[in-house]
């Protein structure tokens, strides 16, 4: 079995947008701009945004860059349903088959 290197660089930036996103949703409302040099940004795309880089980063180091890539995309869309009030339980489970079915038609062959 070989031995993967791992990015530490990944993780420092997953650190930092989590870090990011603690301060967004401690300190901003989500109805409200966001002002990041002289630009308005709505704070519900940025929130999305540095989840999808926190959870994306965090896994990359801990996985793969292809699992990460899958597992934040599915939290984010997973956070986007629920944002748009699409709750039963069959959305959950028709996502995560998906994602499970991208999983076994990007897998590696031995």
């Amino acid at each position: 079995m070989r031995k993967s290197k791992r990015d530490f660089g990944a993780l420092i930036v997953g650190i930092a947008a989590l870090s990011l996103l603690i301060y967004l949703m401690l300190n901003f409302s989500p109805d409200k701009n966001v002002r990041v040099l002289n630009i308005s940004l709505p704070s519900i795309p940025l929130f999305l945004a540095l989840f999808f880089v926190a959870v994306y980063e965090v896994f990359k180091f801990s996985l793969n860059q292809r699992r990460g890539f899958l597992i934040s995309f599915f939290a984010t869309l997973y956070l986007i349903l629920r944002f748009n009030h699409l709750t039963h339980p069959f959305f959950l489970i028709l996502i995560l088959a998906l994602f499970i079915t991208f999983e076994l038609l990007f897998r590696r062959r031995k």
